[in-house]
This record gives C-alpha cells, sequence and structure tokens, in this order.
C-alpha cells in the first residue's frame, strides 16, 4: 500500500498551525526584541506571540493533515532519535507526515520553535525540533514523507 493510502486509512488526525505574521506588536524595542514589561504596563493591549508579532489570522495557516505520531519510549526509538536529530527526551513523539495534504503543502523546515508554530496530536501541541524528507524508496524522489522530532511545547 502506497504512503499516502496508508496514512489516509490508518493515520491520526493532526493539526498544522503555521503561523506567519509580520505585525510587529508596539512592545518590540528598537532592535527587535519583545519588550515583556511594556506588556505589563499596557494590559489592556492584545498580547504578542513569542517573537513580538500580533495575530493576523490572513498569515496563519491551519489545517487537519493524516499522519503517523508515536512516542519515542522504546530503546529502538530513542537511537533513531539521536541518529536522525541528536537529541532525545523521554516525552518526546516522532512523526511521519506526506509531504502535502489536500492542496496544503507542509513545511517543518521552516517551523518556529517558539511554539508559536505547532502541530496538535491526541489534544497536546507539540513543536518540531528537527525534520528530514525522505525519498521515495522506489523512484528516490525526494517529496515523498517528512520524518520530524516533536516535543511537547511548554503550556
Amino acid at each position: 500500500m502506497a504512503f499516502l493510502d496508508l496514512v489516509n486509512v490508518k493515520g491520526a488526525n493532526v493539526i498544522y498551525h503555521k503561523d506567519a505574521s509580520l505585525i510587529p506588536c508596539p512592545c518590540r524595542t528598537s532592535e527587535g526584541f519583545r519588550d515583556p514589561i511594556w506588556h505589563l504596563e499596557h494590559p489592556n493591549e492584545i498580547e504578542c506571540n513569542e517573537n513580538g508579532f500580533l495575530e493576523d489570522p490572513s498569515a496563519t495557516t491551519e489545517f487537519t493533515v493524516k499522519g503517523f505520531v508515536q512516542p519515542t519510549g522504546s530503546p529502538k526509538m530513542a537511537r533513531y532519535m539521536l541518529t536522525m536529530f541528536d537529541e532525545f527526551r523521554t516525552d518526546d513523539h516522532v512523526g511521519m507526515f506526506p509531504i502535502s495534504w489536500q492542496g496544503h503543502d507542509l513545511d517543518f523546515a521552516n517551523f518556529d520553535k517558539s511554539g508559536d508554530d505547532y502541530l496538535e496530536y491526541d489534544g497536546k501541541r507539540f513543536i518540531v525540533v528537527g525534520s528530514v524528507k525522505i525519498p521515495d524508496p522506489s523512484d528516490n524522489n525526494k517529496g515523498h514523507h517528512y520524518e520530524c522530532a516533536l516535543r511537547l511545547a511548554q503550556p
């Protein structure tokens, strides 16, 4: 069974959320940093993201994609994480996702690690701390699927 067929039948629903907002928050300093004190002094103003930008719904991509997500609890998975991503934590997960899904292109290479971009699976948010495009074994097509190292986002 081809990967897309398999993921369509057996894959889990995962929310893909990518925030590309470029509306600067008034809290940004002239050096381009976020100033959290400004928000304490202006409690009625909208809270910005970790990078100092205000929410822009027109620059936010969110859709449901099918994929495979599993914890890295086994020793074999831990070795895989260390081999592929040079890092491993006990609550990390591995995700396998198609390159594109129902007209949406997934882009994990440029996922922000602050938590503004995330995947939501089983009611938990994960940040993508590493991703690799895996080629199709039959024809070496570089756009077969992604394998991603997922880390629980801090609440």
